[in-house]
């Protein structure tokens, strides 16, 4: 009998481990969802500024005296699009 108790014990101890490293799993699935939901956040904020930008040089007269959307202006516009902290 006393061997039969062991074996539960060590079983339900194993249940216990294994529950607890399910829990550490689940938690980090859910840190890696919102991880990627952040980043998926900002590709589509870049993308939507490009958009805008190639279609603001499309037009005609949209940037300075030649015609062109300044690039400094550009660029910064896509760090702050690509920044995390713009997002939130």
């Amino acid at each position: 009998m006393c061997g039969q108790s062991e074996k539960h014990r060590e079983a339900l101890a194993a249940c216990v481990s294994l529950a607890a490293e399910a829990a550490v799993l689940a938690a980090r699935c859910r840190m890696l969802q919102e991880d990627l939901a952040t980043v998926d956040a900002r590709i589509r904020a870049v993308s939507d500024l490009l958009l805008r930008l190639h279609h603001d040089e499309a037009e005609p007269g949209t940037g300075d005296d030649d015609g062109l959307p300044d690039p400094t202006e550009q660029a910064e516009g896509i760090k702050r699009a690509a920044s995390p902290t713009s997002h939130s």
